[in-house]
């Protein structure tokens, strides 16, 4: 009986040794995940379109205007997905700088131990986590770009909030617990990824002139660049760039066909083309005062030189 009653104990022992073994390894695998630094992939990808002017009728003229320019938009984003951890609560931050420097800047905002995970990015529930960003400056024309990731996990804790917090003891040991999502543990910076984006000249839209016929000598050049540019000019007939600070007047146009092309060069020397606007003006030209004049002081002075010979 009591061989039998050791054998029971014995086994019961060996279980619960078993299971604590068990929970044990879940909450080292737990621990693990938490501070396992992130696998990730990421891609560039550009989807561009442009933004048709709108034109519309003045209310109180009922002259045609226009009512919005059109626009060209780049569309380019970073895709990063991520290998998901089998860990509850956990968000994930990106960092980047250029690769030949050394200062990296944290995309999302710095964690708020007390109270939330700021705008850190939650883990999905599939097997990844996708992130975009958009690809604002310096991601382009060809700039090298380190980015690593980092995985943040997070729980729920009870915290003791006085009531009165600035009384003395003991009103101000008067309170109530609240849970609070406090940070728990994170992750290492993940191995370094380097994109090389590509070059990706600026984007000249010419609005004004169309290609048309123009009864006037004097044509409007009205074009939008999609961002800022250290330097402007337009091309006239094949005739030597003119700088321009933004929207002119072409002036002084004379009979005949005639083709414009807008360049705008960014901070880093590229230079990009609109498209070549051909344009035909029929305006009749001006009346030739000087010649007229010239030729009627001749035919004076040969009518004197006629009657002086006759008479």
């Amino acid at each position: 009986m009591l061989v039998l009653l050791g054998n029971s104990m014995s086994k019961t022992l060996v279980l619960m040794l078993f299971a604590l073994l068990v929970l044990s390894g879940f909450v080292m695998v737990n621990s693990a995940f938490a501070q396992s630094v992130p696998e990730f992939t990421m891609k560039f990808e550009a989807h561009p379109y442009d933004v048709p002017t709108t034109y519309g009728v003045d209310q109180y003229t009922g002259k045609n205007i226009t009512i919005e320019e059109g626009y060209h938009v780049r569309n380019e984003t970073i895709i990063f997905t991520i290998k998901n951890q089998p860990v509850s609560n956990l968000f994930y931050n990106i960092r980047y700088k250029g690769h030949f420097g050394e200062s990296w800047t944290e995309y999302y905002s710095d964690y708020n131990y007390y109270s939330s995970s700021g705008d850190l990015v939650p883990q999905s529930s599939s097997g990844y986590t996708v992130i975009t960003i958009p690809a604002f400056y310096p991601f382009f024309n060809g700039a090298e770009i380190d980015f690593q990731v980092q995985a943040v996990q997070y729980e729920y804790v009870q915290v003791f909030v006085s009531d009165h917090p600035l009384a003395p003891p003991p009103i101000s040991e008067i309170g109530h617990y609240e849970d609070r999502f406090t940070l728990s543990g994170m992750s290492g910076w993940s191995s370094t990824q380097t994109m090389i984006f590509p070059l990706i000249l600026p984007n000249v839209t010419l609005l004004l002139p169309e290609n048309a016929v123009f009864n006037t000598s004097t044509v409007q050049l009205d074009f939008v660049v999609d961002r800022p540019v250290s330097q402007i000019e337009y091309c006239l007939d094949g005739k030597a760039n003119v700088t321009v600070v933004g929207n002119t007047t072409l002036t002084g146009l004379a009979r005949g066909y005639h083709n414009v092309t807008v360049y705008a060069m960014d901070e880093a020397g590229n230079t990009g083309a609109s498209e070549t606007i051909f344009f035909n003006v029929e305006v009749e030209d001006s009346f030739p005062v000087l010649p007229m004049a010239l030729v009627l002081i001749a035919v004076i002075v040969a009518l004197l030189f006629w009657l002086a010979w006759a008479y």
